[in-house]
C-alpha cells in the first residue's frame, strides 16, 4: 500500500502537482477569492506609540543585501507557486510625493471590499484592530488611511517606514499583524508571513527589501513596540532611497515646491487611491483635491514637481511544512552575516564627519611627531659632531661610540616619522657607529 501511495505522489510531482490535490500538494486555485489593497500615509501608523519616533541608525551601509532578498523573494515565489503551495497577495498603490517625502506608514489589507453572502455590513475596523473607544489619536490615524468599507479581512499588516539619519537609506518594520483567516481559507493554525515592499520611482530602478514574520497564530493580533532607541525587533535590511539625488541649488521654484507651496495642475476627483492585487480591477484614482503639496493622510501632492512613485507589497503565507520552510530558507538564509557586515561601516553624515575630523587630527599628530623626531635628531647630531670628546683614551672612545649611536637612532626615528607622515625622509646619510673622531668616521653626516 505504501508503495502505491509513493507511486501516486511521484506521479503527481512529475505532472506538476495534481490539480485535484493530494495532502500537502495544493492546486493552483489554492487561494480563496479576495482582494489586496495597500495604503500609505505621511502620519504615524495606527499602532505606533505617540511618543516614539523611528530611530535613524548612524550606520546605513548598502551592500546589495536588500536587492538580493527581493531577487530571492521573486524567484522562490515563482518556483514555489508552480505547485500551488504558496498562497500570496500583491497590492500596488500610486503616490505623488513632494521631492524628498517618504511615507511613514504602509498598510496592506486583504479581504473583501464589497458586500456578499452574510457580509451585508462593513466591519468596524477600529474594533477589529482592538482600538479602545477613547483612543482618539489612533482612530484618527485609521480614518486618515481612507480605507474603503471592508466586509471581510483575511490579513491586516502595518509597516512603519524609517530612514537612516543621513536620509540615504530606508528600512521598514512590522508594527501590527493580524491574520484573521488564511488565504487558503483556514481559520486556525499558524502561518509565517514573508513580506516584500518595493518602491518604484518613474524612470528609476525599483528598490525595496523583505522580512519574515514567523509563527503567527490565525485569529491572534501581534504587535511590536520600539525599544529605547526607536528600533524594532523585526526590521528589513537597509535599501537605497527611491528619491533622486538633489538637484544643484540656484534659485527656481524647488525650495517652495519642496515645502509644499508649488502650484500644480488641478486634481482629479477625490477618492481613495488604492492598490489592487489579483482581481482588484478598476482604474487607480487620482489625488484628492486640496492645497498644493502633499496632503498629510494620503501623501498625494499636486505640486508641479511631484514625484510619481508606485509602492508594491507582496505577502506570502507559508505553513510550517517543508515547502513553507523551503521558501523562507531560500529567501532569507545566509543573509544575516551579510546584514551584520553591512552595518559596520559608518557612512552616515555625522559619522563621516567624525571620521574626517579623526583623519585630519591624525595627520596633524603625525606632523607633530615628525617635528619632534627631527628636532631630537638634530640635537643628537650636534652632540655627536660638535660635542664629542676628542680624547684618544678609552673614555673618549666610549663617548664617541655612545653619541654616534644616539645620533644614528635619532635619524632613523625621524625617517620613520617622515614615512608615517607621508613626506620625504630627512636623513639620507646616516651616522655610522664608530669610536673614531666624527670628522674622520662620518664626514658626510657632520658637514
Amino acid at each position: 500500500m505504501s508503495r502505491l501511495i509513493g507511486l501516486a505522489v511521484a506521479g503527481c510531482v512529475a505532472l506538476g502537482g495534481c490539480a485535484s490535490g493530494l495532502p500537502g500538494l495544493r492546486p493552483l486555485t489554492y487561494a480563496t477569492p479576495g482582494q489586496a489593497m495597500v495604503f500609505a500615509t505621511g502620519d504615524k501608523c495606527v499602532h505606533e506609540p505617540a511618543d516614539k519616533e523611528f530611530g535613524g541608525l548612524v550606520a546605513a551601509a548598502l551592500t546589495g543585501v536588500a536587492s538580493t532578498l527581493l531577487k530571492n523573494f521573486g524567484t522562490a515565489l515563482t518556483e514555489g507557486a508552480k505547485g500551488g503551495a504558496l498562497p500570496s497577495s500583491t497590492a500596488t498603490r500610486n503616490l505623488q510625493l513632494d521631492p524628498g517625502k517618504t511615507p511613514k506608514c504602509v498598510v496592506v489589507v486583504r479581504g473583501s471590499f464589497q458586500p456578499g453572502g452574510k457580509a451585508v455590513d462593513p466591519i468596524d475596523l477600529a474594533s477589529f484592530l482592538g482600538l479602545p473607544g477613547d483612543a482618539a489619536d489612533q482612530r484618527r490615524r485609521l480614518a486618515d488611511l481612507r480605507l474603503p468599507p471592508v466586509y471581510r479581512v483575511d490579513h491586516y499588516v502595518e509597516l512603519r517606514v524609517g530612514a537612516s539619519s543621513n536620509g540615504k537609506a530606508l528600512t521598514f518594520a512590522p508594527l501590527f499583524v493580524r491574520v484573521a483567516r488564511s488565504i487558503d481559507g483556514a481559520a486556525s493554525g499558524e502561518r509565517d508571513l514573508s513580506i516584500a515592499v518595493k518602491f518604484n520611482r518613474a524612470g528609476a530602478d525599483p528598490v525595496g527589501s523583505a522580512v519574515v514574520v514567523a509563527d503567527r497564530r490565525i485569529g491572534v493580533s501581534s504587535e511590536w513596540a520600539p525599544d529605547a532607541d526607536g528600533r524594532y525587533a523585526i526590521e528589513a535590511p537597509w535599501f537605497g532611497t527611491f528619491h533622486a539625488p538633489p538637484a544643484p541649488t540656484g534659485g527656481g521654484q524647488g525650495a517652495g515646491a519642496a515645502a509644499g507651496q508649488g502650484a500644480g495642475p488641478a486634481a482629479p476627483a477625490a477618492g481613495p487611491v488604492g492598490g489592487g492585487g489579483a482581481g482588484a480591477g478598476g482604474a487607480i484614482a487620482g489625488p484628492p483635491a486640496g492645497p498644493g503639496g502633499s496632503t498629510t493622510p494620503t501623501m498625494q501632492s499636486r505640486a508641479a514637481d511631484a514625484v510619481p512613485v508606485t509602492v508594491t507589497v507582496t505577502v506570502v503565507e507559508t505553513r510550517p511544512t517543508n515547502e513553507g520552510l523551503a521558501f523562507v530558507a531560500t529567501v532569507f538564509n545566509g543573509m544575516q552575516p551579510k546584514i551584520e557586515a553591512a552595518v559596520k561601516p559608518l557612512i552616515d553624515s555625522d559619522a563621516r564627519r567624525a571620521t574626517d575630523v579623526a583623519e585630519e587630527t591624525g595627520d596633524l599628530g603625525l606632523q607633530v611627531d615628525l617635528a619632534t623626531a627631527e628636532g631630537t635628531a638634530q640635537s643628537a647630531l650636534i652632540g655627536y659632531c660638535s660635542a664629542s670628546s676628542a680624547a684618544l683614551d678609552a673614555a673618549g672612545r666610549q663617548d664617541r661610540i655612545a653619541k654616534s649611536i644616539a645620533a644614528r637612532n635619532a635619524q632613523l626615528k625621524a625617517n620613520v616619522a617622515a614615512i608615517k607622515a607621508g613626506v620625504a625622509q630627512p636623513y639620507g646619510a646616516l651616522v655610522s657607529i664608530s669610536a673614531d673622531p666624527p670628522s674622520t668616521a662620518n664626514p658626510g653626516a657632520c658637514t
